[in-house]
This record gives structure tokens, C-alpha cells and sequence, in this order.
């Protein structure tokens, strides 16, 4: 590395920057220069360039153009709190894959699938720095990732649907928890459905688009999440559009679900919802409450979330004997091993009929 007989210093919206040069003049001229860059808007792609400011240019050439705005909002999320603590202010070319490794030993008890979205990200951060040729290796390509927590969701009981399902007679959030319930709809894919997705007369909804947390309305989670599927007899009375001549008939384009003032779901109003119906559950299983609020101690577990009542419908799916590859299509699940963590994962009732065989065969082969 060469070696320059003068060093400046200067700042820069709360960063430090380093000029090195021959001469006074040409560290004043490249000051002048790299200034000029940053008020312009512009930083200049060098191998001398912090990872902070290759991940400015990294995120807004690469993934601004090609993500949608929701991955980009969580790719900015994980860069800020996982990354750039321990990786932001250094030297692009500066860092080893100890760092790295570092960033990752530091996020050691979160769950698995977030330990490996961040090492992913970081691969992708530094492969694009290799093919600019600002590095000559990725530092980030053979991470030893900790063993992280595995976060299931889990069946609801017998006794949590049965207080489930009298809640959601009257409860405004009743409709879209039958949705999840009874066709495994994803929260955003419940509040994103129209009644034109709806055909009663078949038993039929397709499911062709989700409610992004911005608000928006995008496609479903992932290709396979357009799907079809069929509305059991215990929702069909439910899905019937409104023909009371003294309401408002349901047009071909309202959502099935409403906010309160009967306008589109979001996540805030979809996390209040739920939150409001567990409410109405701890009351019901006999919580005391004031001004229909419940005291503690609560009824309802904490872990009850919506996703448990998408989990079940796979769990009744598996109960009901249908076959694991149908079972991705309606679930909408990527991959069929996503569905087969479910299929494979024994419920209560799957115990309980397996014991009742094993005695039934065991009393029909016994000897008098």
C-alpha cells in the first residue's frame, strides 16, 4: 500500500472522513472533490469506501429497483440493527470474516430463521462488493451460524375453539378468525378477500391477493399462495352477501372484511382486532372485567396468535386424512416440507385415536 506524505480529516454529517495525498494541494483537491460527491448526492465507489456507504449503494441500485417495498423496509430493518453496530464505520476492504461472524455471535437466542436471513443478507451485501471488485473475497461466506430458537406455531385446543367459535358469532372480528379457521387463510390473505373472490354457488374462494403492512394491496405471500379453496358448510352461512334491502348490498369489489368504519383491513386495525377478540374470549371462559375489559388472571394462553388458527386448519386437513401435497396447495405453502413440519408434528387427538386402535386391536386378539 502506498504511503502518502500528508493526512486531512474532515466531517461529514457526523462521519469521519480520511484525504490522504503527496502534497497539501492534492489532499485540499481531493477534500474538494469528495465533497463535492456527497453534496451531489453522489458517494464515490471505491475500494477505500466505508460498508456503511456501500450499503447506501448497495440497497438503492440493487434492491430498490427489484423488491417490493415491504422486503426493502425489512432488509433497511436488519441492516440497522443487526449489521451496521458492528460493521458500519469500518473500511469496506477492512473486513474479515471474523466480523462477520461477530455480527452473528451477537444475535445468538434469536430464532433460527432470523439468524439466517441476516447471514444471507450479509452474503448478498458483500457478493455484489466482489463482483464491483471493491473486495477479492466475500468475508461473509462461510459463517458458522449459532443454533438459534425454533418458533412453531402451535394447534389451538378443543376448548379454545370452542370458545372461539362463540366469540365469532358476535364479535366484529368474527368473520376474518373463520376465514384462518376454516380455509387457513393468511391474516393479510383474510383481510385482503373481496366477494368477488367468493363463489358460494361452487363453495369456492380464490385467494389472489394480501394486505401489505404498508396498507397496500399486493400479492400473496409467496407464487404458491394463489390458490382456490373449499368453503366448508360451517362457513357457507356465514359468506352469504347482505340482500336486507334496508342495508347496503355488497358490491362485487367491497372486502369481506371490514375496520370499523367499513373501510379496507390493515396491520394496525387487524392487531387491534385480534387483540379485542381475545379480550371478548378471556370474558367469556369467565375472566372478571370492567367496563368490558378483562382482569387478570387471563384465560386465553399468550401464545394464541392468528397464525395458530391457519395451523390448525393444516392439523384438521392432516386429521381428515387428506394428502400432504394437497395440503401445500391449500395452505399455500413454497415448499411441501414447510407443510410436512405440521403434518409430522403429532396433535393430541392423532395420540388419542392411535392409543384407541392399538386397545381396540389388542382386546379384539386376546385369548379368553
Amino acid at each position: 500500500m502506498k504511503k502518502y506524505k500528508h493526512t486531512k480529516t474532515f466531517t461529514y454529517e457526523g462521519k469521519r472522513y480520511y484525504i490522504r495525498g503527496d502534497s497539501l494541494q492534492e489532499c485540499y483537491e481531493k477534500w474538494a472533490k469528495r465533497l463535492a460527491e456527497f453534496e451531489s448526492g453522489k458517494k464515490a465507489i471505491t475500494k477505500n469506501m466505508r460498508f456503511d456507504d456501500w450499503v447506501t449503494e448497495w440497497l438503492k441500485t440493487y434492491k430498490e429497483p427489484t423488491v417490493s417495498r415491504e422486503t426493502l423496509d425489512s432488509y433497511r430493518s436488519n441492516i440497522k440493527c443487526h449489521i451496521l453496530p458492528l460493521l458500519g464505520s469500518m473500511p469496506l476492504k477492512s473486513i474479515k470474516s471474523i466480523h462477520c461472524q461477530r455480527v452473528i455471535n451477537d444475535m445468538s437466542g434469536m430464532s433460527a430463521k432470523m439468524l439466517s436471513r441476516v447471514s444471507q443478507l450479509m452474503y448478498s451485501i458483500f457478493d455484489d462488493a466482489v463482483d464491483n471488485e471493491l473486495i477479492n473475497d466475500n468475508p461473509a461466506k462461510k459463517l458458522k451460524i449459532p443454533k438459534g430458537s425454533k418458533r412453531s406455531r402451535r394447534a389451538i385446543t378443543d376448548t379454545e375453539r370452542q370458545y372461539i367459535l362463540r366469540v365469532a358469532e358476535y364479535h366484529p372480528a368474527g368473520l376474518w378468525v373463520l376465514l384462518m379457521l376454516y380455509c387457513g387463510l393468511r391474516p393479510a390473505e383474510a383481510a385482503g378477500l373481496r366477494w368477488i373472490d367468493v363463489d358460494l354457488q361452487n363453495k369456492v374462494l380464490t385467494v389472489n391477493q394480501a394486505i401489505k403492512r404498508s396498507g397496500t394491496v399486493g400479492a400473496p405471500k409467496t407464487e404458491s399462495g394463489y390458490r382456490k379453496i373449499p368453503i366448508p358448510n360451517q362457513l357457507l352461512t356465514k359468506l352469504k352477501p347482505n340482500t336486507n334491502q334496508t342495508e347496503t348490498k355488497n358490491e362485487p369489489y367491497d372486502y369481506v372484511c371490514t375496520n370499523t368504519k367499513g373501510g379496507r383491513l390493515t396491520s394496525s386495525p387487524m392487531q387491534k382486532m385480534w387483540k379485542s377478540f381475545k379480550n371478548a374470549m378471556n370474558i367469556e371462559m369467565g375472566c372478571q372485567s370492567e367496563k368490558g375489559i378483562a382482569l387478570p388472571p387471563y384465560r386465553v394462553a399468550d401464545d394464541l396468535v392468528p397464525y395458530c388458527l391457519r395451523h390448525t386448519y393444516c392439523t384438521d386437513l392432516r386429521d381428515a386424512g387428506v394428502d400432504i401435497t394437497v395440503a401445500r396447495v391449500l395452505m399455500g405453502h413454497s415448499s411441501i416440507s414447510i407443510t410436512d413440519q405440521i403434518y409430522t408434528h403429532q396433535s393430541d387427538r392423532a395420540f388419542q385415536d392411535a392409543a384407541e386402535k392399538i386397545n381396540s386391536g389388542a382386546t379384539s386378539g386376546a385369548t379368553p
